[in-house]
């Protein structure tokens, strides 16, 4: 039986993982730190919310929903997610950034969002405490994505959904990475979806649907309730 700590919910948590961090975790770190600072200037929330709004709306998410927004960077996800919820919902924005999390908070200022400053890979959470699990634009920075997805499947309620998504095609995704001026993401690149649906599926997930094209790349998958 699970034991680790809900400590979370109501407060930033730093990293306690129990898994050792891959060797380039502090150049990734830095990384994305410096990326927080101009995020915003190409993927503001003004631009990003309507088409990832219109994504959001085919999920059909409930008003009392806790959601895991994975990779939450300057929060701009966790914003869409906070218009659609009840005053029962409730969002935890997750990074490994110290500074992605600093805007996040500045940006969304709502009691129903906490914040989790911790690996995708360990997550200092109980099982079985959310309902949905999302990682928009995120899954190629995931360097043990088994692992990941085991710990997502740990995380969620039986029935619960699990998310994928880039609001580009996996070709600009791994364009970008790979022409980075930074060399720590060169090699964060985007699977086939069919590739990443065989994967899922190994962990443990019904597939609902997956698919790309030249503008997304999408996965939905749910934990089977038993």
């Amino acid at each position: 039986m699970n034991n680790r700590k809900n400590n979370c919910f109501g407060n930033t948590v730093t990293d306690e993982r129990t898994t050792p961090a891959p060797p380039d975790w502090p150049s990734r770190i830095a990384f994305f730190d410096r990326l927080a600072t101009v995020w915003d200037n190409t993927s503001s929330l003004e631009k990003i919310a309507p088409p990832l709004g219109a994504v959001v709306d085919t999920w059909d998410v409930k008003p009392a929903e806790t959601i895991l927004d994975v990779g939450c960077g300057t929060g701009n996800l966790t914003a869409v997610l906070l218009q659609r919820l009840g005053t029962d919902g409730r969002v935890v924005g997750l990074d490994i950034s110290t500074v992605m999390l600093q805007h996040a908070k500045a940006k969304v200022n709502d009691p129903r969002a906490t914040w989790l400053e911790c690996p995708a890979e360990d997550v200092p959470l109980p099982e079985a405490v959310f309902h949905r699990i999302i990682c928009f634009s995120v899954w190629p920075h995931f360097t043990a994505p088994a692992t990941v997805l085991a710990e997502f499947y740990r995380l969620l309620k039986p029935n619960g959904y699990l998310h994928v998504l880039h609001l580009i095609s996996r070709s600009a995704v791994n364009n970008i990475h790979s022409q980075a001026s930074d060399p720590s993401i060169h090699h964060d690149l985007l699977p086939p979806v069919a590739d990443l649906a065989v994967l899922t599926q190994t962990a443990g997930f019904k597939l609902i649907t997956a698919a790309e094209d030249n503008s997304s790349y999408s996965l939905t998958a749910t934990r089977p309730a038993s």
